[in-house]
């Protein structure tokens, strides 16, 4: 009788153990590439920071898949198959990838969050160069609307996605859009976060 209550205390005592072990964070990332000609090519998954590999995969019958564990800093990568590439956010959790899309991950927060800052700011594009091709006035007063009008409200927008995005792998993606911007112009604009 005491073997068998021993026995269950320790049955019980392991299982609140695992019970209580945090379950291991991990990602996969699955893709589908049309290019049938592209199955047996290593794809392979760089940190946008310091280009270095994070990870590899072989596509076989049209897909690519990733699986692995990432910390818990989210980091801002792109998987180039070829001629395509796709950023993403590396984070734990499920993700999908378009690879006929730049920003073509969906599945966690962070990159669902930065396919919605990307439909803004390519719909802001779109209604820019229709503008554009229907102003009938010379460069330079073109060059004037911009700047007064068109400018400011990017520059606004700009700053809109970087609100809650200041330490974390989308701000740095982010960081991207102030390419145009002048040296000066760049770290004004950051510093105001």
């Amino acid at each position: 009788m005491k073997k068998n209550i021993f026995s269950l205390s320790a049955i019980g005592m392991i299982a609140m153990l695992i019970a209580c072990t945090p379950n291991p964070q991990g990602y996969t990332i699955t893709g589908t590439i049309a290019d049938s000609t592209l199955n047996g090519t290593m794809v392979y998954m760089q940190n946008l920071d310091n280009r270095e590999v994070v990870d590899s995969a072989i596509i076989e019958n049209n897909q690519v898949v990733f699986t692995g564990t990432t910390s818990d800093t989210a980091q801002a990568c792109r998987i180039v198959a070829e001629n395509r590439q796709c950023v993403l956010i590396l984070e734990n959790g499920k993700i999908q990838i378009d690879f006929e899309k730049q920003i073509g991950a969906t599945g966690t927060p962070l990159n669902n969050e930065l396919n919605r800052i990307y439909a803004i700011r390519d719909s802001l594009q779109l209604a820019y160069q229709k503008a554009y091709e229907a102003f009938e006035g010379t460069n330079k007063e073109w060059e004037t609307i911009y700047l007064n009008e068109w400018k400011p409200n990017l520059d606004q927008q700009i700053a809109n996605f970087f609100i809650g995005h200041t330490n974390d792998a989308v701000g740095f993606y982010l960081l991207d859009f102030l390419y145009g911007m002048e040296v000066d112009e760049q770290l004004s604009f950051i510093n105001q976060f």
